[in-house]
């Protein structure tokens, strides 16, 4: 089995990819429908351009989804600290370093020796983490189950105790009303003397 650690590597290697794939195909494009107008060459402004890209990238699909494409391969989820979906804030703050490459590799470092989990710095300060699907689904599964044996224990009890209040009720009231009515009836019946 692969380490947590080994995943996240290859999924952002993976996101590295589809980013370049992407924004030299758009610069492709862009290059040869310009360059018959003007001859600027826009792969000088790529600089400018990839910050942009990769922070649009990471914190929409992560948002969005709760993973990128390089996650979505290797089954990691983004989430927060409570298990639940990141806000854009959360997602801008823990994506802030994956500008470029050093700013990550001091990001991870600083994140490993300082604080209590093993996530990038600024994943502790966003407080969101990275999870694999399949624990995900695991501990939904549980708590669906958990929720489903409380249901059912609930359902029994109070079937219990309706049955036990009808049958209790019904019957007390029965005797009651026929002891109630009978002396009366037999007492009116009674010739006085």
């Amino acid at each position: 089995m692969v380490s947590m650690f080994k995943k996240r590597v290859l999924a952002y290697l993976i996101d590295w990819f589809v980013i370049f794939a992407i924004l030299n195909i758009l610069a492709w494009i862009v290059q040869n429908s310009i360059e018959i107008l003007f001859s600027i060459h826009i792969l000088n402004y790529f600089i400018y351009l990839l910050p942009i890209f990769i922070i649009f990238y990471f914190v929409y699909l992560e948002k969005k989804k709760g993973k990128t494409i390089g996650k979505d391969i290797l089954d990691l989820k983004v989430v927060s600290e409570d298990g639940g979906n990141i806000t854009y804030r959360e997602a801008i703050i823990r994506n802030l370093s994956k500008l470029y490459w050093i700013p990550i590799i001091f990001d991870l470092i600083i994140g490993r020796n300082v604080g209590e989990s093993k996530e990038r710095i600024l994943g502790q300060w966003s407080k969101t983490m990275v999870v694999e699907v399949e624990n995900l689904r695991e501990e939904s599964e549980e708590s669906d189950d958990t929720e489903e044996l409380e249901k059912d224990e609930k359902s029994v009890d109070g079937d219990e105790s309706e049955e036990l209040d009808d049958s209790v009720d019904g019957d007390e009231s029965e005797e009651f009303d026929d002891s109630v009515d009978g002396d009366e009836s037999e007492e009116l019946e009674k010739p006085i003397e």
